[in-house]
């Protein structure tokens, strides 16, 4: 009887499927675009005028790479981070570092926001906790010291969801921006 019941269960998991987390270790990244009647070079310089109201008002916002002739816009930026959680408030408070990226072409314009980073409260009394690269799901990449696996995903899908507004936010600035540069031209 009990090899029947292993048998059924073994059929029935291959029919339907056990699912297995959808855990990744892919970095989050946040996508926008616009387009607009405009050729790259004025794209691009439309895009410099939105990176300021936009992007550039971010703590920390800092231009990388700056190539109209390519229309390519680069930058780094973050945000600040504290828990809303109790378990390791004092050291993962600290910030998420992020890149954008801009890219003009003839009649389009896209912002990839992307390489989110945890970096923990170095001055906590037991240091701080760095939760390394926000994934797209899932607990953090490397092992967290002073904070359970439990603990650990649940902060890092509390940065991941912060990560998530202000990408949104600033995305939508940029838009936004771009779009009301553009009808005032």
């Amino acid at each position: 009887m009990g090899r029947y019941f292993w048998l059924l269960f073994a059929l029935l998991a291959g029919r339907f499927g056990i699912a297995q987390s959808a855990d990744s270790s892919m970095a989050i990244t946040f996508t926008g675009a616009i387009n607009l009647p405009l050729a790259m070079k004025p794209m691009h310089a439309l895009a410099m005028e939105a990176w300021k109201v936009s992007f550039g008002r971010e703590p920390g916002a800092a231009i990388v790479l700056n190539d109209a002739d390519k229309g390519v816009l680069e930058a780094t930026a973050h945000f600040n981070y504290r828990s809303a959680k109790l378990n390791g408030r004092e050291e993962t408070m600290g910030r998420v570092s992020y890149r954008v990226r801009i890219r003009s072409e003839n009649g389009t314009c896209s912002v990839g926001v992307t390489q989110f980073k945890h970096q923990g409260n170095k001055a906590a009394l037991r240091g701080g906790i760095d939760l390394g690269l926000v994934t797209v799901s899932g607990p953090p990449l490397g092992r967290t010291p002073g904070l359970s696996p439990w603990g650990a995903k649940n902060i890092m899908a509390e940065v991941r969801a912060r990560s998530r507004s202000t990408a949104d936010r600033v995305i939508r600035a940029f838009v936004a921006a771009m779009q009301a540069t553009a009808s005032d031209r």
